[in-house]
């Protein structure tokens, strides 16, 4: 065997963290207290108020305010589960790689996403419309879950990068949970009056 094969240490794959690490937005940004750690349970309310509307209430909007039936409410919701089974994949992968290109070392692996998918927000309306086709609610359905992941998956793996104090990554995590909590109560209590109002305007119509 050839001494120079057998000596040749292999090369570092050259990924481009070392150029990406000494960005700007991955410097220290100062201690993270309650105010920061609420900017990053915001997102917590909204996600967790989003899966209590889809799983308490989207159905029986569909079936009582929007003439769908139970089956095709069920198609509705198996084409999201697919759809964001496909998303989750491609997401973890993309983010996680993103810094090896330009517009990854310029704007963050993470950053980019949340920026991106932060018209989810706006596009979770859109399901909430009454008397539309079945088509109208797969399709808003489906990208509003796509979006979801899109900015889900990102967002879950901030801590770890924000900070590496232990402690404050406890702040964070103890303050989402606590914003979490108060979204998922919410949602069990204003939906239920919103419907009842609803529905007794919807009777006195009859």
């Amino acid at each position: 065997m050839d001494s120079k094969m057998t000596n040749k240490s292999p090369q570092p794959v050259h990924d481009g963290w070392d150029e990406y690490a000494n960005k700007k937005i991955y410097q220290h940004r100062g201690k993270i207290g309650i105010t920061r750690s609420l900017g990053f349970g915001v997102f917590s309310f909204f996600s967790i108020s989003m899966q209590g509307l889809v799983g308490a209430w989207l159905m029986f909007f569909y079936t009582t305010f929007c003439g769908l039936s139970a089956g095709q409410g069920a198609t509705i919701f198996l084409v999201g589960r697919i759809a964001d089974a496909i998303a989750s994949l491609f997401m973890g992968n993309f983010s996680d790689g993103i810094y090896k290109y330009k517009l990854g070392r310029k704007y963050g692996r993470r950053h980019l996403f949340v920026l991106i998918a932060a018209p989810s927000v706006l596009v979770a309306i859109f399901m909430w419309v009454a008397h539309m086709s079945f088509l109208y609610y797969l399709i808003t359905y489906v990208i509003t879950t796509v979006l979801m992941s899109i900015l889900q998956i990102p967002w879950e793996t901030l801590p770890n990068e924000m900070t590496k104090d232990y402690n404050e990554r406890t702040t964070l995590s103890t303050t989402r949970m606590t914003v979490a909590g108060l979204g998922n109560m919410l949602v069990q209590f204003v939906p239920a009056q919103l419907f009842r109002f609803f529905l007794r305007h919807r009777l006195n119509l009859i």
